[in-house]
């Protein structure tokens, strides 16, 4: 009798040793998971800073001042301007301070995503690219 309660109490201690193991076990691999999961996520953020610093330069370097042509005011644009319009094309840009206007295109290009939108109103330009 005693021996069959020493059998099955270590049967038991077995049972639960290898139950924690199991627990120890699995824990282990989803640790490993996680850290795994931790580096991708932080290489991935990595490369889309990469990216972003790359797509940057690329902008700025993709349009250079000597590149932008101010050709004038438009004329459709004086015979339809309203006054405010007017007195802000002549206040700003003082009808036309070329390197004042180069300088707003310049920065608009190098800050926004929708080079269709760069530009002021009234005055006529044009971009020269890949020229050097």
């Amino acid at each position: 009798m005693n021996l069959e309660n020493n059998i099955k109490n270590n049967h038991d201690s077995l049972k639960n040793s290898v139950i924690n193991i199991q627990f120890q076990k699995q824990n282990e691999i989803i640790e490993t998971h996680k850290k795994e999961q931790f580096l991708e996520i932080k290489s991935v953020a990595k490369q889309e800073q990469e990216l972003k610093i790359i797509t940057s330069n690329f902008r700025k370097d993709k349009l250079l001042i000597k590149n932008i042509e101010v050709i004038g005011i438009n004329d459709d644009f004086l015979q339809n301007a309203d006054k405010l319009e007017l007195i802000n094309l002549i206040k700003n840009y003082l009808i036309v301070d070329e390197q004042i206007v180069k300088n707003e295109i310049k920065e608009q290009w190098d800050s926004n995503k929708d080079i269709n939108l760069i530009g002021i109103k009234g005055i006529n330009f044009k971009i020269n690219k890949g020229e050097k």
